[in-house]
C-alpha cells in the first residue's frame, strides 16, 4: 500500500526532505549542483534520465531542432488516437453549463433559459516538441525545485487549436433569443511553457514507496507530508 502518515516513525518531524539533485543527478552531477552528491537514493532515477535525454531528448541538426520524440512517441500515439501524426481530436461535448429555468425577475425578463456548450476540440502541430527543453531538472540553488520547459511549433508546422462554441438563450418572450453555434481557432508558430514544481517529500516515505504502485498517482500524493497549519492534521497539503 501507499505510504502514509501513520508508517512515520518517532522523529520524523525533524526528518531531513528528499533532495531531488540526489534523486535524478548522478553522484557527481549531484555533489557539483549542491546536493550530497553519494547516491543514496541508487543509479536507476540517473539512469532512467539519462535514457530520456539521450533517445527521446536528442535534437537532429537537419530538423529545424525537433526532439526524437516526436517521432518515437507523439507521432505514434496521436495517430492511432485520431488517424493523424500530431493531432488530438476530442469529438464530443467537453463542457455544457445550462440553466432550464432562470429564476430571478431581473435575468428571467432577458432568458427563460439559456446554455454554453464547448465541444469538438482539435489539435495539430504536437509533433514539433524543439529544444531546449527540460523534465524534472533539479534546480541548483535549492533542494526541492524541479523545473520543466517545452517548446513546440515552427514556422511551417505551426500549433493549432480549434474548439466549438455554442451560445443559446431561448425563451418566447426573450428580447435577445438567439442559438449560435462557432468554431474558435487559435494558431501560434511558437508555444514556449515553464512549470517549476516545489515538493517536499520525506525520504523514509520515498525509500519505502512501492515499484508496484509507481503509476498511482495516489500514492505520489501520499508522501508530500500533511501541513501542520490548523488544527485538522487530515487535511491540507505542505
Amino acid at each position: 500500500r501507499c505510504p502514509t502518515a501513520d508508517d512515520d516513525e518517532d522523529g520524523a518531524e525533524l526528518e531531513a526532505y528528499v533532495d531531488f539533485r540526489d534523486v535524478f543527478l548522478s553522484k557527481a552531477e549531484a555533489e557539483l549542483a549542491g546536493g550530497v552528491g553519494d547516491g543514496r537514493h541508487g543509479n536507476v532515477l540517473p539512469w532512467v534520465m539519462n535514457v530520456i535525454e539521450d533517445q527521446l531528448l536528442a535534437t537532429d541538426d537537419d530538423s529545424d531542432g525537433l526532439l526524437a520524440i516526436n517521432d518515437m512517441l507523439v507521432a505514434p500515439l496521436t495517430k492511432s488516437q485520431s488517424g493523424s501524426e500530431g493531432v488530438l481530436k476530442l469529438n464530443r461535448t467537453l463542457l455544457d453549463i445550462h440553466e432550464e429555468e432562470v429564476m430571478g425577475d431581473l435575468r428571467k425578463a432577458f432568458a427563460d433559459n439559456w446554455r454554453l456548450t464547448l465541444s469538438d476540440l482539435r489539435i495539430t502541430g504536437l509533433d514539433t516538441f524543439r529544444s531546449p527543453i527540460k523534465v524534472l531538472e533539479p534546480r541548483t540553488s535549492t533542494a526541492h525545485l524541479l523545473e520543466n520547459q517545452f517548446n513546440l511549433g515552427i514556422a511551417n508546422k505551426p500549433l493549432d487549436a480549434t474548439i466549438r462554441f455554442g451560445m443559446e438563450v431561448g425563451g418566447a418572450s426573450s428580447p435577445i433569443a438567439t442559438n449560435n453555434v462557432m468554431d474558435l481557432q487559435l494558431s501560434m508558430t511558437s508555444v514556449e511553457m515553464f512549470a517549476v514544481i516545489f515538493a517536499t517529500v520525506k525520504e523514509s516515505r520515498f525509500t519505502k514507496f512501492p515499484l508496484k504502485d509507481i503509476l498511482n498517482f495516489s500514492c505520489w500524493l501520499s508522501m508530500i507530508p500533511v501541513s501542520t497549519i490548523g488544527v485538522d492534521r487530515n487535511a491540507g497539503l505542505a
